[in-house]
């Protein structure tokens, strides 16, 4: 996932983040909901980029005269790939939208 959209997304989402704290989510639990949103991203990403790239590769390889071998193997690599890669991005803006002030989210939403 984009680091930027989510970056969007945590000070879009400010004063819904302040409605949580304030009614007793913990830092975990809003880290817990940023995190698991890469997570959907990335597993959402990474099956329909692994569809379509073996999709292209296999067509362009026909086209081309060069055999391809499809293998679920790698499908779950790349779609492991897009998960990791996903949360590792979303890390920061999860990390910053838990320790978020309620009364600081309120004032800026």
């Amino acid at each position: 996932m984009d680091t930027s959209r989510v970056c969007v997304c945590v000070s879009e989402r400010t004063k819904e983040i302040g409605t949580m704290k304030a009614i007793g989510a913990k830092n975990v639990d809003i880290l817990l909901i940023f995190l698991s949103e890469s997570g959907y991203t990335g597993i959402a990403g990474g099956f329909l980029g692994g569809a379509l790239g073996f999709a292209l590769g296999i067509v362009i390889g026909n086209f081309i005269g060069l055999p391809i071998s499809v293998s679920a193997n790698l499908w779950v690599m790349v779609v492991i790939f897009a998960v990791l890669t996903s949360v590792v991005a979303g890390a920061w803006p999860a990390w910053k939208a838990a320790n978020l002030d309620p009364v600081e989210a309120f004032r800026q939403g």
